[in-house]
Order: structure tokens, then C-alpha cells, then sequence
């Protein structure tokens, strides 16, 4: 079974072979949940599953991926191995992704509307699929 390094969800199948060509799967439970004004809540009840295709990837790490999760189908992309991505859902929005230890990560939810701008924070904790 492959390390779960989460520096990114790219990292994992790096980790195993030292390819970034791999598809990764991720089964993540929600921890934490905080919005824009530091409040923050435990969410252990929600999971969310993570897919990551390589679509056009450099030697490390960087560069365009899928994202699938829930019904959501997105370019993303990643800055290097191991490092931040992000990708967005529509119009309004942006997403980040950041690893924050061996199984950790953090969702970084930003939308943007008019007068009103929302930012939520998620913890998650993840294990690999394969």
C-alpha cells in the first residue's frame, strides 16, 4: 500500500512508483469546518471522495489534472510535488487544496458574488483507496 503523504493528492501516487501519473483516489471525513469568521465546528458525520487524473504533468508534479468529487467534474491544477492546487467549481468561485501532514489536508472554499464574498475552511482527514 502506498505512503499517504498528502502534500497534495498528487503526492500519493508519486510517493508509491515516483510517477505523477497515476490516478489517486481519496476517501476524506470532514473534521473541522470554519467560515470566514473563525468559527469553527466539528463535521465528523460527512465524507467526501476525491479522484485525481494526470492530464498533462511535469517531472515534478506540476501541472494540469481532473478533480472529480461529489457531482463536481473540474480542471485543476498543481503548482509542484508536493504543493498547493486549485480549480474551480463555476464562474465564482475558487478552491484550494493544501497538504498539512501525512494523512491531513486542507479545502480552502472561496465564492465570490457581488457584494457578498464567502470563504469556508475545511479539515480533512483522508485515507488512500487503492
Amino acid at each position: 500500500m502506498r505512503t499517504l503523504l498528502l502534500a497534495s493528492i498528487v503526492s500519493l501516487s508519486a510517493s508509491a512508483s515516483g510517477a505523477q501519473n497515476d490516478t489517486v483516489t481519496l476517501e476524506c471525513v470532514f473534521v473541522t469546518t470554519c467560515n470566514q469568521d473563525g468559527v469553527c465546528a466539528a463535521s465528523n458525520s460527512r465524507t467526501v471522495i476525491f479522484t485525481s487524473v494526470p492530464i498533462d504533468v511535469g517531472l515534478h508534479g506540476e501541472g494540469d489534472y481532473i478533480i472529480q468529487y461529489d457531482q463536481t467534474t473540474a480542471k485543476m491544477f498543481q503548482y509542484s510535488f508536493p504543493g498547493n492546487m486549485t480549480w474551480a467549481e463555476g464562474q465564482s468561485d475558487i478552491q484550494t487544496m493544501i497538504g498539512l501532514g501525512q494523512n491531513e489536508l486542507m479545502w480552502h472554499q472561496l465564492q465570490l458574488g457581488g457584494e457578498v464574498t464567502t470563504s469556508v475552511v475545511h479539515f480533512l482527514k483522508c485515507e488512500d483507496e487503492a
